[in-house]
């Protein structure tokens, strides 16, 4: 019972990211990140959009997605898109598949992003402008089921600009070495699965820990 309320336990944490380089008219951009939804009987379209509820209310310029939108039934599909309709970011929603989507159907979920007017940046990547400045939001195919076409996802990017790259397994960075990359955000290993006082996570879905 104890794990139970615990999973369905919503809390927001807050992190003010240093980005060297970063465009003044972005200082200050928030950015809401969800990710690892997992879609299914064990976490019901209601809980999902208690989350997004509580995303919206933090009033982010940004919303961006880590992946794995359902678990294990391709049937949770709809329930997922419905919630995630109701995420609004004057700047837009983006996101990637992580490796839950691809064991499904990951052309069903990259069909799913785009009905729920999600920007798909899986392997690509958007420009957004302020004023006379830009940042690109990119993405990366998952580490364990997909290609990392990171050539794709920089396009036309300068050493100077700066990017945002969603990569849903964060064990990608060890082998990134980018330097326009300024930033990149990770799901998969849901804060070590299950941490127990002083213990530690039971599971963790990394190589390193």
């Amino acid at each position: 019972i104890g794990l139970r309320q615990e999973a369905r336990r919503i809390t927001v944490s807050r992190l003010e990211v240093a980005i060297r380089g970063l465009p003044l008219p972005f200082d200050g951009l928030k950015v809401a990140f969800l990710t690892d939804f997992h879609s299914g009987p064990t976490t019901p379209a209601d809980f999902i959009e208690q989350v997004i509820r509580q995303a919206n209310a933090e009033k982010p310029d940004l919303v961006l997605l880590g992946g794995d939108y359902i678990t294990d039934e391709l049937g949770y599909l709809s329930e997922v898109s419905g919630a995630l309709r109701q995420l609004h970011a004057p700047l837009g929603v983006y996101g990637v598949l992580g490796n839950h989507d691809y064991w499904q159907d990951a052309n069903e979920v990259h069909r799913m992003l785009e009905e729920a007017g999600i920007i798909d940046v899986t392997n690509a990547g958007r420009w957004l402008p302020r004023g006379d400045a830009r940042i690109r939001i990119s993405g990366v195919g998952d580490l364990w089921e997909d290609s990392q076409d990171l050539n794709r996802a920089l396009d036309g990017a300068q050493e100077n600009d700066t990017v945002i790259l969603l990569s849903h397994n964060p064990d990608y960075t060890i082998h990134l070495s980018d330097s326009r990359v300024k930033l990149v955000l990770s799901g998969h290993t849901h804060g070590g699965q299950m941490c127990l006082p002083r213990i530690g996570p039971v599971i963790t879905h990394s190589r390193y820990g």
